[in-house]
């Protein structure tokens, strides 16, 4: 699309790797921090608005060597907060996401699940020791997810930070080439490729097994095929998921327990 002769004319300061062939979203990223010269990399999709002074207050955050990355709160075009907060809890025999957990109300930095990795500033060198972001998820969805819970399961934390405000204008790339019951398969998809590499406790793993089949039946009935459908797409995956849980228990320190005890700190109060 012109991209690279176009910042090399109108901003030869800048470093563009120009890549042979389309690597995916993923594969994109880690091309990216691969590339970094600095020990905090912020990572922009292309939907993505950014004023001037938003680095500021997620690079302050670092000043706490426990933290792994800073998301900042994301708005629509219109305005409105799509992306603030995230909780996370195991539910109907999965970890599931709890989004905009704050409804985009808070006004002071948080803990929380997982900075999305298209609009947060990452501790390069924490990213890299988990291989960057795991390409087990191309082409897209929970790849953000799954580094941020890796680095809470290594001790390390995750914050929101409300004074970093951008805009994301969702859906305009992916929206133009899947249509949305791919997205949503693709999405489901890589829940249960999350749930399968992160699970550990016995008691979990056991209300998994019993309750998905059951879900997964009912599913259909209830209009969700999709999420049935995605379940057999993620199992064609299965060899890759025993190799990434394998390497996920290298740094594993927390139970999937304490995890959410820490992401699901209540958030303090509106100020007024």
């Amino acid at each position: 699309d012109g991209t690279p002769a176009f910042l090399a004319e109108t901003f030869p300061q800048v470093v563009c790797v120009a890549l042979p062939a389309n690597v995916g979203v993923i594969g994109a990223k880690n091309e990216g921090l691969a590339h970094a010269r600095y020990p905090y990399v912020c990572i922009l999709d292309n939907d993505i608005v950014v004023p001037k002074g938003f680095l500021e207050p997620l690079a302050a955050h670092f000043a706490d060597p426990e933290v792994f990355a800073v998301c900042s709160k994301a708005l629509d075009p219109a305005g409105r907060p799509i992306a603030s907060r995230m909780g996370i809890a195991f539910e109907q025999g999965r970890l599931k996401l709890q989004r905009n957990d704050d409804r985009g109300t808070l006004s002071t930095a948080a803990p929380t699940v997982f900075a999305l990795g298209g609009q947060s500033l990452f501790d390069k060198a924490k990213l890299l020791s988990f291989g960057g972001f795991d390409v087990l998820y191309e082409p897209s969805y929970m790849f953000g997810v799954d580094s941020s819970w890796q680095a809470w399961a290594a001790g390390w934390r995750v914050v929101y930070e409300p004074a970093s405000v951008i805009v994301h204008d969702h859906l305009s790339t992916m929206g133009n080439i899947w249509s949305r019951g791919i997205r949503e398969r693709l999405h489901r998809r890589s829940e249960w490729l999350f749930t399968w590499k992160h699970l550990n406790d016995r008691g979990l793993w056991l209300q998994h097994v019993l309750f998905v089949p059951l879900l997964l039946l009912a599913a259909p009935f209830a209009g969700r095929i999709n999420l049935t459908l995605s379940f057999f797409q993620a199992l064609a995956h299965l060899g890759a998921v025993r190799e990434a849980r394998r390497r996920a228990q290298a740094t594993r320190r927390l139970s999937e327990q304490e995890i959410i005890r820490r992401v699901m700190v209540p958030p303090p109060p509106p100020e007024r």
